[in-house]
């Protein structure tokens, strides 16, 4: 079985130009694919679990010549579709490396629009208040037998946006609805019961903790999904204030939501949450617990007016 040759923007153009039996096949999303796309090429997108269904519909003959293309030399799109139509038993597959890149940046035409991706919008200058019913934040605490998790609630919070980037924020989260998920019935009660005790978290003195945003960075190239954003922080849990500082990532979705995400880990005893720390009891046995807990927050804050 062979191997996907690579062809440039000449040879594809010279290609087109002669008419040259071939299924020129753009692998993005069907909605990138309806905004502009190579002369002639047809889509089946490759980020999709049907997409050789799609590709054998588009060339049922096995013989077939077929050239892959996607965005750039910077995706693996195309060299995967490639690959993986060859181990379909295509014989005669091609991927075209530069992509709309290359082709946009020799001048060749496009059907439809010839611009590249859109460019991400900054978030709009305003306040955001944070839509606690949509918004969570997971935890997992662990010990030498194993882990448990959960979830907390927010009750409230806000993001001021200052000149496109975010200015600070606060996030307030009700101590008092800490779920545990990886147990059910009495167990899950009783373990509960004990994080809201004065073992842990002392629920009933301290029942609002709270996360402020002090200061946020972007990350130099941080690409599509990966945390774009240094966060520096305070954390009040059990009356006590702590800094904190972790990558995030931050988006505007959905016309005008703002989402951040982050995980990361926190050293409990700080907060003078001390239940079966090692640093500060001996002979612990079963009753050692791991002094790192981790929080993963996902915020979603909607515009105001």
């Amino acid at each position: 079985m062979g191997a996907a040759r690579v062809l440039d923007e000449s040879e594809l153009k010279r290609w087109l130009d002669a008419r040259r039996p071939f299924v020129l096949l753009d692998v993005l999303p069907p909605e990138v694919f309806r905004e502009g796309r190579l002369p002639g090429a047809v889509n089946a997108c490759v980020y999709e679990v049907t997409f050789l269904d799609q590709a054998r519909a588009l060339a049922p003959d096995p013989r077939a010549t077929i050239v892959t293309y996607c965005e750039g030399p910077s995706s693996r799109a195309s060299a995967d579709a490639a690959e993986r139509l060859v181990g379909a038993g295509y014989a005669d597959v091609h991927r075209f490396e530069g992509g709309r890149e290359a082709w946009r940046k020799a001048g060749y035409p496009f059907e439809g629009r010839a611009d590249g991706p859109p460019a991400e919008a900054p978030p709009r200058d305003g306040e955001y208040a944070v839509d606690a019913d949509r918004s969570l934040i997971g935890w997992v605490g662990r010990n030498p037998g194993g882990s448990h998790d959960g979830t907390l609630r927010l009750s409230g919070g806000r993001i001021t946006v200052r000149d496109g980037a975010i200015a600070q924020g606060i996030f307030e989260i009700d101590m008092r609805s800490i779920e545990v998920a990886d147990l059910s019935g009495d167990m899950a009660g009783l373990l509960r019961r004990h994080l809201e005790s004065e073992d842990f978290f002392a629920v009933a003195a301290h029942p609002v903790a709270q996360l402020a945003i002090i200061r946020i960075a972007p990350i130099a190239g941080a690409t599509p999904g990966a945390p774009n954003f240094e966060v520096e922080g305070a954390l009040t849990l059990r009356g006590v204030t702590n800094p904190v500082a972790f990558p995030a990532t931050v988006a505007m979705r959905n016309g005008g939501e703002l989402t951040l995400e982050a995980h990361f880990d926190i050293d409990r005893t700080r907060w003078n949450v001390n239940y079966g720390s090692g640093k500060l009891y001996a002979r612990l046995g079963m009753h050692l617990v791991h002094d790192h807990i981790t929080l993963q927050t996902r915020v979603i804050a909607q515009a105001n007016g």
